[in-house]
Formats: C-alpha cells, structure tokens, sequence
C-alpha cells in the first residue's frame, strides 16, 4: 500500500472507529479532552504498527491452530461478556434507563410471530423500532430463543471465517480483531447487544461475496447473494443504498444489473409488505431523523459527493482497463458518506458535545466494508518469506 492509501486508510480508522469511542471517554473519563487525544494518538501508533512488514510476518509464522484457538476465546469472551452485559443491563428496565436495541430486534420478532404486527410491538421508553422486517426475520431464530446475546459473536465468527477462506493468511484475522478491540464503543454496544456491530459485519461478509462474483459464477449463486444483500438492506431504511453500491462493483454489466434489480427488489418487497400489515411502519422514522440532524447544507453537498462518486465509480467498474488508484476504495466512500453526515450533523446538533453524540451510532455499519476494502489494499508475507509489495492480500477477490 502506498503512502497516500495508507494515509486514507489511517484517517478512515480514526474517524469511523475511535473518534465514536469519544462518546465514552467522555462520559468515563476526568479531563476527556486530554484523554481523547491520547486515544486518537494511541489508536494510530497501533495502526502504523500493524502495517510494518516484521508485524506481518511475525504473525504469519504463528501456528494456524493458535490464531483458530484465540479466534475461538475471543467469540467465547465476547458471548460471556454480552449474556453478562445484557443480563444486567435488563434489570435497570424499572429504572427505564436500559438500552432499547436489543428489546427492538427481540420484542418486534415475538409481536410478529404472536399474530399482532411487528412493528405494534412497544419499547418501554417509547422509542421506534429502528430495523427493518428482512433483518429482524434474519436473526428472529435468535430473538425468540433466548439467544440473541449470541448475534455479535455469530455475525463476527462468519465474518472472520470468510476472511480466512479467501486470503488463507493468519494475518487478516488478527488485524480484524485487534481493531475491533481498540474501539471501545464495539465493546459498549456488543453489550447492550445493538443490532448495527452485526450489521456492520453482515454487510462486510456479502460484499466479499459479490466482490467474488466472475464470469463463471452460476446465476443461482448470483440470485442467492443479490436476495441476501437485499434481506440485509432492510436493516435500515437509509442501506437502501447497498444495492446500488453492490451492483456497482460486479464487472459485467448483465449481471450487474440482474443483481442490483434483484436485491433492490428483495429489499422493497420487504418494506412494502410490512408498511400496509402496519398501522405505522417505524423504520420511516430515520428519514425524518436523518433530515433534521443532516440540514439542508450538509444534505445538499452529500448529495453532490454521493452523484459524483458514484458516477466515477459506475465509470470505472464498467472500464476495467482504465487504471485508477483509489478504485476499490470508491464503493467504501459511498457507504460512508451518507452515515458520516447524519452522524456529524448530529453532533453538530448537540454543540458538539461528545458525551450526547447518539449519532455516532451511525458510523458503525461501515465497519466490515472498511476491513474488507483495507485487507484487500495490503501487503501480505508468506510463511517464512519476505513481504512481497506487488501481491494484495486478497489477488482473487480484488481483481
């Protein structure tokens, strides 16, 4: 990775994985000011570190079956850790200063499944419920089992496993989970069980899978992941857009566009089956949301960037032979932008105050497509050899 990639890469980091960790720091911390910029330095010297050759090969030469062996202690920690957390953050319901995103996802599926509508389920602080219908049904096996404390630690693990089987390197793993570890807000909202850290992780996992889309792959296959993609944009009205963002990177244009039609179809039945089966469809409330805390300012230049970038990333997908940089980092952008404004007007919107920023909730779906897109631009060493700087860690995937 070059120096300007890796810059990028470094500012990408920080803002979408420590700078949402401030929200704790300064609701925990004497001086926050003074420990936020000591987060922000620390988190990148770890980053900087794991991008030196000799961390990567250290690592590459560790036993298979010791990083399978941490993999495995650090799902388990994280599931005792949620049972835990949740367990109780559930006793302070009386006290109604309990999470909600956990009762959202729970309470939604149990109202369907009980005949009463989804979305007539009711959260105690009188709160809407956020998800859309295809992503609570997805993890309604969870919901109504009592094991929705495990939908973090089940999303992650496929996660990691995917990483694995395309890039074969111990390394990638490793990078997955030290980042992670370094955000204290993946630690907080793992916890209280939020639905948006899975989310983050389903939507890394389909877009390895589309980005492995060829020539060759069968339409059933195409059709499998172009409905799951569509099942997941249901998780909020505004991943409307992963469709488009999806189709984009598939290098055919038949099958892009087989794709993008069926997912956004996929996606839009869900939403308009359960809007008329409801007497108020709760999801809606994110565009109302979304407008307030964004403004017309701030809406009218993400709406510039977003038709540009994706006007110059529909070019360059539909011609590969142009040669240009940052291509696969464009798809990453477009997810981004959109969810960085709502959470940086929302900041704005309480004087910047750290401490009341709910909107950096917003930044946590880009989590997965940020790995993926990262892991994909860097170098990797083989077992016992030296970093070769010519070969991406995932050739295959990124081609």
């Amino acid at each position: 990775m070059n120096q300007k990639k890796f810059f990028i890469s470094l500012c990408l980091f920080l803002v979408i994985f420590i700078v949402p960790s401030f929200r704790n720091v300064y609701h925990w911390f004497p001086f926050p000011e003074l420990f936020a910029f000591l987060y922000l330095i620390s988190g990148g010297v770890v980053f900087y570190v794991l991008f030196r050759n000799v961390v990567i090969t250290f690592i590459e030469k560790v036993p298979s079956k010791i990083i399978f062996l941490c993999g495995i202690v650090y799902l388990l920690i994280m599931s005792a850790f949620t049972f835990q957390v949740l367990d109780w953050s559930n006793s302070l319901k009386s006290f109604r200063r309990d999470s909600t995103a956990d009762d959202a996802m729970i309470l939604s599926a149990q109202s369907f499944f009980d005949g009463a509508g989804m979305y007539n389920a009711t959260l105690y602080d009188g709160a809407p419920i956020s998800p859309g219908p295809g992503w609570i049904l997805l993890n309604s096996p969870l919901s109504l089992s009592g094991l929705y404390f495990l939908i973090t630690p089940i999303w992650l693990g496929i996660f990691l496993w995917m990483i694995w089987k395309k890039s074969h390197h111990h390394f990638p793993v490793v990078f997955v989970l030290i980042t992670l570890s370094m955000s204290t807000i993946f630690w907080t909202l793992t916890g209280v069980g939020h639905d948006l850290v899975s989310i983050s992780f389903a939507i890394g996992i389909f877009f390895l899978m589309t980005k492995n889309i060829t020539k060759e792959t069968r339409i059933l296959t195409l059709l499998f992941i172009a409905i799951f993609v569509g099942i997941i944009s249901t998780s909020r009205i505004l991943f409307l857009i992963l469709p488009c963002i999806f189709a984009l990177i598939i290098p055919f244009t038949k099958r892009a566009f087989l794709f993008f039609v069926t997912s956004l179809i996929t996606a839009l039945l869900f939403h308009f089956i359960f809007f008329e089966l409801s007497s108020n469809y709760d999801p809606l409330h994110l565009f109302s949301r979304g407008e307030r805390s964004v403004g017309y300012d701030l809406m009218a230049l993400g709406g510039i960037l977003e038709i540009g970038i994706g006007a110059l990333s529909l070019y360059l997908y539909t011609h590969p032979k142009i040669q240009f940089a940052y291509k696969n980092i464009l798809p990453l952008l477009l997810l981004f932008l959109p969810l960085f404004l709502i959470s940086f007007g929302e900041l704005r919107n309480v004087g910047f105050d750290f401490a009341k920023w709910e909107g950096a909730n917003y930044l946590i779906p880009v989590w997965g497509m940020y790995l993926v897109t990262i892991l994909g631009e860097m170098n990797v060493a083989k077992t016992g050899s030296p970093v070769s700087r010519n070969r991406s860690l995932f050739m295959s995937l990124m081609k």
